[in-house]
């Protein structure tokens, strides 16, 4: 198990610097610069500011500061917020993401998990036929469409939800319940293929011809062989959900991670794009992670195969 877990992380380690790196020259490859947009200033001014935070050096240089920091924990100060440190932006949006993200993800289990029993156990086809349809709306419908449908009927016509903003419990709804769909529909998939995989199993069918009950059934014989692929994928949504969500945080004006990085790509924002798409890819590495352990931990095999 140790050595598992420090390959895991040593992975997870090389993966962030591939990130890292990657980040950086696409982002002083790409045309313009932070300072472009500010008609204000002279060509004077541009060249001083472009000194002051170090982009007249060489690429190479620039390259090795910016390592330098990421290593010392140092994300810089924002180029478009006058003396606002990466860092603290983070601090300041990730716990509005962390609760929308949370919202999301525990909705998106319950939808998919209750989508996939009635696509296997529904006995009515009707019943049935309405969780296919549910399904393949979820997973066909973008989530910046989900939010628009969904103000426009919940907020504007019916008023029954705050159409933006973030001030409470409620201006929570739409926006979760918005990013949940797709992922709801996957995890629907997911379950029902493997639940219909285990239905068949020899010791499924015995369980069933000893007369067991069918909660019973489903809770300690067919979830716990089918849910290690659905387990897979929840790392990265939790991670995706967590750290925030670009178009819906935009369209529901909700200030966190993404609507943050949304506008650090329209500034041209270098430390705050660096910065955020690393904090994201420590949680999906993260989140990957402890994913991977939960499964060695529910099926040793995959454990022993990984190692």
């Amino acid at each position: 198990m140790k050595g598992y877990l420090a390959k895991k992380i040593l992975e997870g380690l090389f993966t962030l610097f591939i990130v890292a790196s990657v980040i950086f020259f696409l982002m002083h490859l790409a045309p313009g610069n932070p300072f472009m947009d500010e008609h204000s200033y002279q060509s004077e001014s541009i060249e001083i500011l472009k000194a002051h935070y170090g982009l007249d050096k060489p690429l190479w240089l620039q390259y090795l500061k910016f390592l330098k920091t990421l290593l010392f924990g140092d994300l810089g100060p924002s180029m478009s917020y006058e003396n606002v440190n990466v860092s603290l932006i983070i601090k300041q949006a990730f716990p509005v993401s962390l609760k929308l993200g949370t919202l999301s993800f525990f909705l998106s289990i319950l939808m998919g998990f209750c989508l996939s029993v009635c696509l296997v156990f529904g006995k009515n086809r009707y019943i049935k036929k309405i969780a296919w349809f549910t399904n393949s709306a979820y997973l066909a419908l973008p989530s910046f469409v989900a939010c628009v449908l969904l103000q426009y009927v919940f907020a504007i016509k019916l008023d029954l939800f705050p159409i933006s903003g973030f001030y409470e419990f409620r201006h929570l709804i739409l926006p979760a319940l918005s990013l949940s769909l797709i992922p709801a529909g996957v995890i629907a998939r997911l379950l029902k293929t493997k639940l219909e995989e285990v239905l068949k199993l020899p010791y499924t069918l015995s369980a069933k011809s000893k007369g067991i009950g069918p909660v019973r059934l489903f809770i300690f014989h067919l979830l716990p062989g089918a849910i290690l692929p659905t387990l897979s994928y929840l790392g990265p949504l939790a991670a995706t959900l967590i750290t925030g969500s670009f178009a819906c945080e935009k369209v529901f004006a909700i200030p966190g991670l993404g609507s943050w990085f949304v506008m650090s790509l329209n500034a041209r924002d270098y430390p705050l794009i660096a910065g955020l798409t690393l904090f994201y890819t420590v949680f999906v590495v993260g989140f990957s992670l402890c994913v991977d352990l939960l499964m060695g931990f529910i099926d040793p095999k995959l454990k022993v195969k990984k190692i």
